[in-house]
């Protein structure tokens, strides 16, 4: 082996070492997939109208469990999934700058959501969306463009993070009344800082001089 040969071996990078599959033969004579160190897989059966069957509970030691719900907990049970499937959109949220997101933002993901839960539709988040910084996004592009806001959604509907991101800090292309994109977003949100908890600075300073000079 040369020394050229050896250095791209060393250098070349490792692949990710893909979870083993235990193909498990279920008491039923269905045959279910354990990943990894899973050891329950849990499923649900639909009925031809939508409404549920039953529930399915596979162990990996072949036991399996099938579950129908009493009718007179259907309404619990899809209340209590409703509430995890509205707030699991949640999860992972952050605002523009990365941090805690903003309840705008908040508020606009779970309107997302339910139009499209409303429209029939349960899973339509991609790799990539992002609703961080959008409220203050669609307010600045409304005062940009004097678009509505039904408008300003619409034409953000498909895109994504990164593409939003570069257009809060666009300060290529002013409108008409001279302010660009990222004029208007640092405006907005200065007002909307300015609106949120008081804090008496003036106050503060008068309790500072009233400890006197240090010794």
């Amino acid at each position: 082996m040369n020394a050229q040969a050896e250095e791209v071996e060393t250098t070349e990078a490792v692949p990710a070492r893909k979870k083993e599959v235990e193909v498990v033969k279920m008491e039923d004579g269905r045959s279910v997939e354990f990943a990894g160190r899973r050891r329950l897989v849990k499923d649900y059966v639909l009925n031809g109208d939508g409404s549920l069957d039953h529930i399915t509970l596979d162990f990996r030691n072949g036991t399996s469990r099938k579950i129908r719900i009493p009718h007179s907990l259907v309404g619990q049970f899809a209340g209590h999934g409703a509430i995890q499937k509205y707030g699991d959109e949640l999860a992972g949220l952050k605002g523009a700058d990365g941090g805690e997101p903003d309840i705008d933002d908040m508020v606009l993901t779970i309107d997302l959501l339910d139009e499209n839960i409303q429209a029939g539709k349960w899973s339509t988040r991609k790799e990539g969306d992002g609703m961080g910084g959008t409220s203050i996004l669609i307010k600045a592009l409304v005062e940009y463009g004097g678009k509505s806001v039904e408008q300003v959604k619409a034409f953000l509907k498909d895109k994504d993070a990164k593409f939003k991101a570069a257009l809060r800090l666009d300060e290529k292309r002013p409108n008409k009344a001279g302010f660009t994109m990222a004029s208007i977003v640092k405006k907005l949100e200065s007002e909307k800082a300015a609106k949120g908890v008081k804090v008496d600075t003036a106050a503060a300073l008068d309790d500072l001089d009233s400890m006197g000079d240090a010794a």
